[in-house]
C-alpha cells in the first residue's frame, strides 16, 4: 500500500475524487455486500462490532475479507477490505497504486 499520511482520504477508485456512499452502519453495508447488492466495501477505520458479524456474513457467501494491506482481518482490526474474489484483487490493486 502506499505511503499516505494518518487521516489523508484514501486515492479515488471512481472518477471521482472523495466521492462516496456513506451509511450510518457499515454492518448494513457489509450485509449487502455478502448478499450481492454491493460489489465491494473499504473503510480505514471500523469498530469491531461492524466488522464481527459483516465478516462471518461475507466470509460464508464466497466473499474475502482483508485488511487495506491485503493481510487476514481480525475483528480487532481497524481497516476493511472486502469483495467477491476478482473485484477484492482489482480494487486491492487499485488501492495500493
Amino acid at each position: 500500500m502506499s505511503k499516505q499520511p494518518p487521516g489523508a482520504p484514501p486515492p479515488p477508485v471512481v472518477g471521482v475524487p472523495r466521492g462516496r456512499l456513506r451509511f450510518r452502519s457499515a454492518a448494513v453495508v457489509l450485509g449487502c455486500v455478502a448478499a450481492g447488492r454491493f460489489d465491494a466495501f473499504f473503510d480505514l477505520r471500523l469498530n469491531s462490532w461492524d466488522l464481527a458479524a459483516g465478516k462471518l456474513l461475507i466470509e460464508e457467501a464466497g466473499g474475502i475479507v482483508t485488511r487495506m494491506d491485503g493481510t487476514p482481518a481480525r475483528v480487532e482490526a481497524t481497516s476493511l477490505l472486502t469483495g467477491g474474489p476478482a473485484m477484492h484483487a482489482w480494487l486491492l490493486k487499485t488501492l495500493s497504486a
